[in-house]
């Protein structure tokens, strides 16, 4: 007797999270280049910065 086969995903379609987008002036991204360390990405730039502003309240 032949049984079928029955497939069960334990897991789920995982979506991209999305990147929020932020739209800066030249002022700012002048003011964001100047604090950068050796081509250092802007995301870890701004999460230092987040991290810094945090550990100060």
């Amino acid at each position: 007797m032949r049984r079928p086969i029955v497939a069960a995903f334990l897991f789920r379609r995982r979506e991209p999270a999305l990147m929020p987008q932020v739209h800066l002036d030249e002022a700012t991204v002048a003011r964001l280049d100047a604090l950068r360390v050796d081509d250092e990405e802007y995301d870890e730039l701004v999460n230092e910065l987040i991290d810094g502003h945090e550990g100060t309240d």
